[in-house]
């Protein structure tokens, strides 16, 4: 992503990674774990050379929590993950500081690393960093991550670029409904079960989203979806990487 999208990086961001891109160039059996990623690497890294093995699907069941179950006492929205422009974490801000002065209750909780690229997301941070309706808690550690998980109505996962995107299919797997921008390439080809999906990852759409979730039934209903949302084990996913390392012939072996 830093050298495919500089934009929304650090100048001189993908430089770094300029050996790992030809490395790549000459390993001859690639897996991939979206269409998006062998998109990249088929027309944009290779130019349209290489070899172009399988999307192999990440696992969904990393959170390591306990199925979760809705009451309306769970107020809190979750933004997850690190703190950078790409996640768009800008427009989730925006969206709940208009939500707070027009007097919703709805509180929003961030985990996550502040990277050197999430200059305004900083900047947000500091305007807001005396509404009570706001917990920035950093880069917490799993117990913190589990304790915000057992008060969340929903997960707000609206980045713009991503590889694949754990946040919203790792969220559906523990029960948990999410807002999402339905472009994150892991949830693209997926059912829409559990999820408000965005037109648009903009401030408005996730306002409306929260608005339309802090109805009870709404949210209840949200949240019986996302109980029979498909699951995909990290068991799976290295059943399938075995398979298709098995299948690929020894080097020097006859026909």
């Amino acid at each position: 992503l830093p050298c495919l999208r500089p934009q929304d990086f650090q100048p001189g961001a993908g430089s770094g990674i300029m050996p790992y891109l030809r490395a790549l160039a000459a390993v001859p059996n690639v897996a991939f774990v979206s269409k998006q990623t062998r998109r990249d690497y088929k027309e944009r890294i290779m130019h349209g050379h290489g070899r172009h093995g399988p999307v192999i699907s990440l696992g969904y069941d990393g959170l390591g929590i306990a199925h979760q179950q809705f009451t309306p006492a769970r107020r809190h929205y979750l933004a997850l993950g690190t703190i950078e422009r790409r996640k768009n974490l800008v427009a989730v801000l925006e969206a709940f500081a208009g939500l707070w002065a027009n007097g919703c209750e709805a509180e929003l909780t961030i985990i996550g690393r502040l990277l050197d690229s999430g200059d305004r997301e900083a900047e947000w941070l500091e305007r807001l960093r005396n509404e009570p309706r706001l917990h920035y808690l950093g880069h917490a550690d799993d117990k913190t991550l589990r304790e915000a998980l057992a008060t969340t109505r929903a997960i707000i996962s609206v980045s713009k670029q991503e590889g694949f995107g754990l946040v919203p299919v790792e969220a559906l797997h523990a029960g948990i409904p999410v807002i999402v921008w339905p472009q994150i390439p892991s949830i693209v080809d997926l059912p829409s079960t559990g999820q408000i999906r965005l037109a648009a990852p903009t401030a408005p759409a996730i306002a409306e989203a929260v608005r339309s979730l802090q109805d009870n039934a709404t949210a209840a209903r949200l949240w019986q979806e996302a109980a029979g949302f498909p699951s995909r084990l990290w068991s799976d996913f290295a059943r399938d990487i075995a398979a298709w390392a098995e299948a690929m012939p020894l080097p020097g072996a006859r026909e």
